[in-house]
């Protein structure tokens, strides 16, 4: 497994934004290796990662497999989005959940591992306990740092009497912020990592699939609607922390602007457009 030439384990990663049919066949000769036996482990493993992502002609095959499944055959679905799975897909697995870390737990894991004080501290904050995006926020030297700051400004501003004009300072500096975590997630994606980035050794590039790594326009387009969000979420938590610290209701009286910009986001809009609404609506909400 380590030398990543097990037979009897298959890790699936989407190319684009959807898992397709196509890619199952180019790859994995569309599960029929599924009903034979294992050659030298207990079982035969199918790991799907982002398993939200199979479009309907592989949930369906999907489901099929899970209905009248192999014997010695295990399937094994990730995602950080079950509910976007078939309910039928659900009803026939067993969920495992996996909880987030306590930040300063984490932030002692991230500073045994080479990360300074204030980085893993930064690091365990702003990805509230999951030790895969806190390792990905610290590939870009520097990002957390001027993360905390804009975040401290954007917060300070609303505290006082916030215009539409004021925010629109921010917007710049929020659409950079989305960009350099964009490249950061991008190089995760694509393998670009130390070594030791991941534990587990079907995550590392072959060397011969170098020129396959790219990822897709599609899944380019998804992963910085992804680093927005994030950026964001950022921002929601640094004002929760601030109405935690004064007591004035920076947060819950903005609730209802972070789900209008995550729909937005949903549908396609454009980051700036996305990012100029949130503004307004943020210096509405404290008018």
């Amino acid at each position: 497994l380590n030398a990543l030439n097990q037979p009897d384990f298959v890790a699936i990663r989407p190319r684009s934004t959807e898992i397709t049919i196509k890619q199952i066949r180019e790859d994995y000769a569309s599960f029929r290796d599924a009903y034979l036996l294992p050659h030298n482990l207990p079982y035969r493993l199918f790991l799907l990662e982002e398993c939200h992502l199979l479009n309907e002609e592989v949930s369906n095959m999907m489901l099929k497999l899970l209905e009248e499944p192999p014997e010695r055959t295990l399937f094994i679905l990730v995602t950080d989005k079950p509910y976007l799975l078939l309910p039928t897909i659900r009803s026939r697995t067993l969920e495992v959940r996996f909880l987030t870390e306590p930040t300063d737990r984490l932030a002692e894991y991230l500073r045994t591992h080479g990360a300074d004080e204030a980085q893993a501290e930064l690091a365990a904050y702003f990805s509230q306990g999951r030790v895969g995006l806190a390792k990905q926020l610290l590939l870009t030297p520097n990002f957390l740092p001027a993360l905390a700051a804009a975040m401290s400004r954007i917060t300070r501003r609303l505290q006082k009497k916030a215009t539409a004009g004021g925010m629109f300072a921010f917007r710049e500096a929020v659409l950079e912020l989305a960009n350099v975590h964009f490249q950061s997630i991008l190089k995760v994606d694509e393998g670009e990592v130390p070594p030791d980035f991941y534990l587990l050794p079907w995550r590392r590039p072959r060397e011969d699939e170098d020129d396959e790594a790219q990822a897709a326009p599609a899944r380019r387009n998804a992963l910085e609607r992804a680093s927005l969000q994030f950026v964001l979420d950022c921002l929601r938590l640094a004002l929760l922390k601030a109405e935690e610290q004064s007591g004035s209701p920076l947060a819950s009286t903005n609730e209802q602007v972070f789900v209008h910009a995550r729909s937005q986001l949903e549908v396609n809009l454009r980051l700036d457009q996305v990012v100029d609404s949130l503004l307004i609506n943020l210096a509405d909400a404290r008018i």
